[in-house]
């Protein structure tokens, strides 16, 4: 079991692994890591050294990441749209669901940026779609639940507040919520998902035997699969929701096992960083 989920992590993107790394490391060392520590703790996860350096250069290219030198040293620390994606991830792994009664209003986002706004326009996807925002046409985006802040903090930090437009309002015309909600997204294949993590990942609650290194990739594993999902999971509130929907049971199980690896997975990260 342990070995299918170690060998299934090496078809994770160099950036997802970036990205993880930051999010449970990176306040270890006030918010920045070195490149170094990067090359070294992922090629021990089979992670090639040029594509660690090439992906790094590009995540700070496309202003995923802020980078610094420092002598012959490169240290990168995450962006603020990072920052805030990142937030928002380990919310959904880590934190209790607050499901208050829906009031039956929906978010809509609308913005129109010009094409050499790319890298902005880009970032600000990102941000809708991890917060599970639906797309319903060029620059328009709906969600049923109160998500301004993310959106709100990722047009500041992108300098698009005069760009960006957050509206909240009642549907009064269109099949109903149900329908709608299925032309959206799909919940029967999200569903089946979260049954199969359950299926894969629920065998490793018994174990207390790993060691950190062990544990560092454990933890990859753990975070790469549930987030494979989650971000395919609108966090729907319960009226809209199927009968026996999985998430909570897959969540729980997720924060059971983060938390029974993050010591390991700290303890080598340590070790690499004192290796350097």
């Amino acid at each position: 079991m342990i070995d299918d989920i170690l060998s299934s992590i090496g078809s994770a993107a160099t950036s997802d692994f970036v990205y993880s790394s930051f999010s449970f490391y990176a306040s270890e060392h006030g918010g920045e890591l070195p490149a170094s520590w990067f090359v070294r703790a992922l090629g021990d996860l089979g992670v090639e050294e040029n594509a660690v350096r090439q992906t790094l250069y590009r995540m700070e290219r496309s202003g995923a990441l802020d980078g610094r030198r420092e002598g012959k040293a490169k240290f990168y620390r995450a962006s603020a749209t990072t920052q805030t994606l990142i937030g928002v991830g380990t919310a959904r792994m880590l934190e209790e669901r607050d499901d208050p009664k829906w009031d039956r209003r929906w978010t809509l986002v609308r913005f129109v940026l010009e094409s050499r706004e790319r890298k902005a326009r880009d970032r600000l996807r990102d941000v809708l779609t991890v917060d599970g925002f639906a797309n319903l046409g060029t620059g328009l985006y709906v969600h049923p639940r109160t998500r301004v802040d993310h959106v709100k903090e990722a047009a500041r930090a992108l300098e698009l507040s005069d760009s960006v437009h957050v509206f909240r309002g009642e549907r009064i015309f269109g099949p109903d919520e149900g329908d709608f909600v299925r032309t959206l997204w799909d919940l029967d294949a999200t569903a089946r998902r979260y049954h199969d993590f359950i299926d894969q990942f629920s065998p490793l609650e018994g174990r207390d035997d790993c060691p950190p290194r062990d544990s560092f990739a454990l933890r990859f594993g753990l975070v790469f699969e549930f987030l494979r999902i989650t971000w395919d999971d609108p966090d729907l509130p319960i009226e809209l929701l199927p009968d026996g929907w999985p998430a909570d049971a897959a969540r729980d199980l997720t924060r059971s096992l983060y938390r029974r690896f993050l010591p390991g997975a700290l303890e080598f990260a340590d070790q690499v960083m004192d290796s350097l």
